[in-house]
């Protein structure tokens, strides 16, 4: 097990562990998939190649694994949702909305064609063009 893979899961496991209290604490959840995203981003950032071509394989099982969690975190009763200092959804409405620009970010930086892949492509047009 790499230690993508290994974050991936410890994270997973974290989230299952919450989801399975009877009053949830929201910002942990949160707070421990955007760590991971996050974690991955750097990755994406530091330009290696094996742990990126990893992350696209994991990340849409990981998008919808999560999907669900949130599927199930919604179902829950407010009265049982923690939030601190009483209920301050607004900050918990920040946190999904970065998360979700994070989301978006790790997502677009994923489906872009790679360097080595662009430049390829720039020589075999410039092939083309001398034929």
């Amino acid at each position: 097990m790499t230690e993508l893979e290994r974050a991936v899961e410890t994270t997973f496991d974290e989230l299952e562990f919450y989801l399975a209290q009877s009053r949830l604490h929201v910002y942990p959840f949160i707070l421990n998939y955007l760590n991971l995203m996050n974690y991955m981003l750097d990755i994406c950032n530091s330009g290696k190649t094996g742990q990126i071509e990893e992350i696209k394989l994991m990340y849409p099982m990981m998008q919808d694994r999560f999907k669900k969690m949130c599927g199930q975190l919604e179902a829950y009763s407010p009265n049982k949702l923690i939030f601190p200092e009483g209920s301050l959804k607004r900050q918990y409405l920040e946190m999904t909305d970065y998360m979700s620009s994070q989301s978006h970010k790790l997502k677009t930086f994923l489906e872009k064609p790679s360097r080595k892949n662009q430049k390829k492509e720039k020589k075999s047009k410039k092939l083309k063009y001398k034929g």
